[in-house]
């Protein structure tokens, strides 16, 4: 494990996995329970699946967070396919924690605090670094959530408005038949000319909680880039969840 300072914001950064800027399975960034763990869940996953599954569709990404035991205290990341400089495939996981103030209470307008996160992580996946010391530093840029609660509660509304508000989530509802006894919600997310990808996450965000009683676990956004996906989990995730996402155009359709 390559230490290295946290930031001013007290958000710990962590990379695991290959990146082609190293040899091998690389690990950057302060260690700690939570990306053990994630680390392990991505490892146990990725062992599931079967040699032609990890090599027939080698753009997958999915942005992702989740809540923790501790209130308030939320991981948010990426996980995508990448290789090592010798070119073996293994996927890349990115990923901070931190405490969200008022999180168990507005989680559903979290993506709006992490957008600049993902695509800063985003970057870093997929630039060239000459080593991993300077992929190091860039890792360490990132910045905590930015959270300006009122404002995107505005920015849902003025989306709502668009939509049909409360018409458009009640037509929604049809989808979380399966919730209650799967604890897991899987979806296309189908774009439209008024609506763009960022707005459907944000529109399915506020669907979920109009229908299920506190945060979920944990919510993916991703796929690959013809097919982009909402998993949403109520339950603590398994290795059998990571290859659900990692196999999503083929077990899910599109």
């Amino acid at each position: 494990m390559l230490g290295l300072r946290k930031n001013k914001a007290s958000w710990n950064w962590v990379a695991h996995g290959k990146h082609p800027c190293a040899r091998d399975y690389m690990a950057v960034g302060q260690e700690d329970a939570l990306s053990q763990a994630f680390a392990g869940w991505v490892e146990k996953g990725y062992e599931l699946l079967d040699l032609k599954a990890k090599k027939e569709d080698p753009t997958r990404s999915w942005r992702f967070w989740t809540r923790t035991p501790r209130e308030d205290m939320v991981i948010v990341g990426l996980v995508r396919d990448s290789c090592d400089a010798i070119g073996r495939p293994y996927p890349l996981m990115l990923m901070g924690s931190g405490l969200v103030p008022e999180f168990h209470k507005r989680w559903h307008l979290f993506p709006y605090a992490c957008d600049r996160i993902w695509t800063q992580m985003e970057q870093l996946a997929s630039r060239n670094y000459h080593d991993v010391s300077r992929f190091g530093e860039e890792l360490i840029t990132i910045r905590s959530p930015h959270l300006d609660w009122e404002r995107y509660e505005r920015e849902l509304a003025n989306i709502l408005s668009q939509v049909e508000g409360k018409d458009f989530l009640d037509n929604m509802k049809a989808s979380f038949t399966s919730v209650a006894h799967d604890k897991e919600f899987f979806t296309i997310l189908n774009p439209n000319a008024s609506q763009g990808l960022f707005a459907m996450i944000i529109l399915w965000h506020a669907a979920v909680r109009a229908h299920i009683a506190g945060a979920p676990s944990a919510v993916f956004m991703g796929g690959t880039p013809g097919n982009i996906y909402l998993a949403v989990f109520l339950r603590p995730l398994s290795p059998a969840d990571f290859v659900t996402l990692w196999s999503a155009n083929k077990e899910k359709g599109n």
